[in-house]
């Protein structure tokens, strides 16, 4: 019965970390909680062993197995908390619940506990009920879930070292040695990414500190208690406990004179009953209809007694994102989350207010380079919302007059924001560096039709057919040296890259200009398409021709290949990086001719491996990655994931459909059985079970899906914030009640 009671402290204990870790998980890393958790750890133990005045309970006579143990444990710690900010909780706990298996067998083997048929029963009733309520199936199958199996088998050793030490040393020595063995290794993992945590984040992290010392303490008595199998199996327990925490909303129906046995729930959508329980699940059918339920009761004297309430179904409908941070808008013109790297505009509880309604689309600021990025949200009463980095735009006080109506269009570049009002004129804010004040900037009063940026700059196109350029001095965001061809015929901008500008000009033109290390290239008529890699560009012209320009492979290595791409081209595209993927670095690039074969060239193209591609009907590629399908659906990749010299080569068949992922992440390619196959750094730590999505979007080291039910996954390197918060998935708002 002891071994009962503290095991039910360990679970409590158990889950509360593991919301905490899943609450910390946008502000630090996975090893400087860990670090934290052990100073904190270390602080409270020697004062609780300090006010005993026991300073025996400092020794331990079995050090190597202390060390042995708190190695075994922090390996273990490390991949379940890390498992935690990628996977759901529920999933993470299925996983784990292999330790019970691990560690019977090591206790059977080094404890001489025995295994008998009762406790080999109560093992496989424990994991079929596990299988029962998580039904995992194979989607939890993937290199994290791996990494948390590998925590498991960690955990099992920790717990059959517990159970030997339990046996001479005291609970608080145990403890005692936990903190002071795992506090280095915390902070040797931890300090290059070290970040200062907000007072909210601190709150947790104690919270979680003091969990962790509780559910150890509580643990290591129950083994004093108990063999370390019996233990183990009670930690089944741990997932129905951490299924209910914010899983279903259940209306609060209070009657102080009804018999609550006697409710009766009828949940209908679009005039048909859908449930009769207590709570009511969101389902992908729900979305566009509103859910009515309907109550019955009886009170203590028999007399009848109904009521009602409509829901509303609320669920992301776009996604965005700056260079370290998404953000999540509704159905409803609401922005309701945003998760990320601390300080690029994660957090919008600041203007949470003003972006409750009508939220019609949202810019993002430093999506290259390495600043913190920060958010504009467009209003549909003209109005614009700022936040996150001050220095990238977070804050709009030189300007705050000019957004308060009137604003048409909003784009962020690399640090700053410019809008364009409903009167022509033009208002930027962020980075001065960046094009952030424009006030000095001559023609942006009026007559400005339409608005771009670049990447360090801002181009605005007039109605006279005149452009404006302004930004970073001698990247060639200013267009000082092509202003000649700035003051007529200005239709756009075809596409733009880190030093490169493709500009769109009447019947088919184009100037292209650079950083000034090579002269621009001006073309007056007969362009198709453009585009941009580094610092290079190829020209697409009506005439099936190809035309190359700039500085790296894209234009000296273009001879090899020029008499080929004379005539007969029907696409363009970048094709991997042939010697590194950095904006200023090498690139490749591909030419699709409408006998189906592929052309490449540029740097290295000659020596590394590049497919020979003849029965080609599309392409696409990005800095990172490149495919082409031909009419079978049958797809060819190329992919680069290290951003090193050597090219990966494979292909994939019954491909239906090829979607570009945002900032060169990669691709998506849907096969005709609905199942996705990713390509490129999208693809590292992926979700398996993202459903059919309808968005992608990628910031750096991160990205992001929404799927059309309205769910929201994000993944990547868990060191950016990649834990969605639950105001991103979709949810019930009340319409009308007849409740008190």
């Amino acid at each position: 019965m002891q071994a009962i009671l503290w095991m039910i402290g360990a679970l409590c204990s158990f889950c509360l970390i593991a919301i905490g870790a899943r609450e910390l998980a946008n502000d630090i890393t996975t090893a400087q909680l860990m670090a934290l958790r052990s100073v904190i750890g270390l602080g409270l133990i020697t004062a609780i062993i300090c006010y005993h005045r026991d300073t025996r309970l400092f020794k331990t006579q079995r050090l190597p197995l202390q060390v042995f143990r708190n190695v075994f444990h922090f390996a273990g710690q490390y991949g379940w908390l890390f498992g935690i900010t990628v996977l759901p909780l529920a999933e993470v706990f299925a996983i784990e619940f292999t330790v019970p298996i691990w560690t019977a067998i090591i206790a059977t083997l080094f404890l001489q506990e025995r295994f008998n048929s009762q406790r080999l029963l109560s093992l496989v009733l424990g994991f079929v009920g596990v299988l029962i309520i998580v039904q995992p199936g194979i989607k939890i199958i993937n290199s994290v879930s791996l990494i948390v199996l590998g925590a498991a088998v960690c955990y099992a050793v920790s717990h059959a070292s517990t159970k030997s030490l339990s046996v001479t040393d005291k609970p608080l020595t145990i403890l005692f040695y936990m903190c002071l063995v795992q506090l280095p290794l915390g902070v040797l993992l931890a300090y290059q990414n070290w970040q200062e945590p907000n007072l909210l984040a601190w709150v947790w992290i104690i919270l979680v500190s003091v969990a962790a010392l509780s559910a150890h303490f509580c643990m290591t008595k129950a083994m004093q208690t108990a063999d370390v199998t019996l233990v183990v199996m009670m930690d089944f327990l741990r997932l129905p406990l951490i299924a209910l925490v914010g899983v279903y909303l259940t209306p609060n129906i209070t009657c102080d004179e009804c018999a609550t046995s006697k409710y009766k729930y009828e949940w209908s959508v679009n005039g048909l009953t859908v449930g009769t329980g207590a709570t009511y699940t969101y389902r992908a059918e729900d979305a566009g209809f509103n859910i009515r339920l309907n109550v019955t009761g009886e009170d203590t004297y028999g007399q009848k007694t109904s009521a009602y309430v409509v829901y509303g179904v609320s669920k992301t409908d776009k996604l965005f994102a700056n260079m370290r941070a998404f953000t999540a808008k509704n159905t409803i013109g609401a922005v309701t989350a945003a998760w990320g790297k601390s300080g690029s505009g994660n957090d919008i509880s600041s203007v949470e207010s003003n972006l409750s309604s009508g939220v019609v689309d949202i810019a993002g600021s430093g999506w290259t380079g390495f600043l913190n990025g920060a958010f504009a949200a467009l209003k549909e009463d003209g109005s614009v919302v700022v936040w996150g980095n001050t220095s990238t735009g977070g804050s709009a006080a030189s300007v705050a007059s000019d957004l308060q109506s009137g604003v048409e269009h909003v784009v962020g570049n690399r640090g700053a924001f410019a809008a364009l009002k409903a009167d022509g004129s033009v208002v930027s804010w962020g980075s001065t560096e960046f094009g952030g004040d424009s006030s000095s900037v001559l023609g942006l009063d009026s007559g400005v039709v339409s608005l771009h940026q670049t990447v360090t700059g801002f181009i605005a196109v007039k109605n006279d057919g005149s452009a404006i350029a302004w930004g970073k001095p001698g990247t060639g965001a200013d267009g000082t040296q092509v202003s000649a061809y700035l003051t007529s015929d200005v239709e756009g901008v075809y596409d733009v890259s880190y030093s490169v500008i493709a500009l769109k000009k009447a019947n088919g033109g184009a100037v292209i200009w650079g950083d000034g290390r090579a002269a621009p290239l001006v073309i007056s008529e007969g362009v198709k398409t453009v585009i941009t890699s580094s610092v290079a560009a190829v020209v697409l012209k009506d005439d099936g021709s190809v035309q190359a320009w700039g500085l790296n492979g894209a234009a000296k290595y273009f001879y090899r290949v020029r008499d080929q791409l004379q005539s007969g081209v029907i696409a363009i595209s970048e094709a991997g990086t042939a010697t590194n993927g950095s904006y200023s670095g090498g690139s490749a690039f591909a030419a699709l001719k409408d006998d189906g074969t592929v052309i490449f060239w540029g740097d290295d193209v000659t020596t590394q491996r590049y497919p020979t591609i003849t029965d080609s009907v599309a392409i696409d590629g990005t800095l990172s990655s490149f495919v082409s399908i031909n009419a079978l659906g049958e797809v060819t990749i190329l992919e680069d994931y290290s951003r090193h010299s050597i090219n990966e080569i494979s292909s994939t068949s019954n491909i239906k459909t090829i979607t570009r992922i945002p900032k060169d992440a990669g691709f998506a390619l849907s096969r005709n059985d609905g199942t996705l196959h990713l390509v490129g750094r999208v693809s590292q730590r992926a979700p398996t079970n993202l459903g059919v999505v309808s968005q992608w979007s990628a910031r750096s080291s991160a990205y992001a899906a929404l799927n059309t039910e309205g769910k929201v996954f994000s993944w990547g390197e868990p060191s950016q914030g990649i834990v969605v918060p639950n105001l991103a998935q979709p949810s019930f708002y009340e319409l009308e009640s007849s409740f008190d």
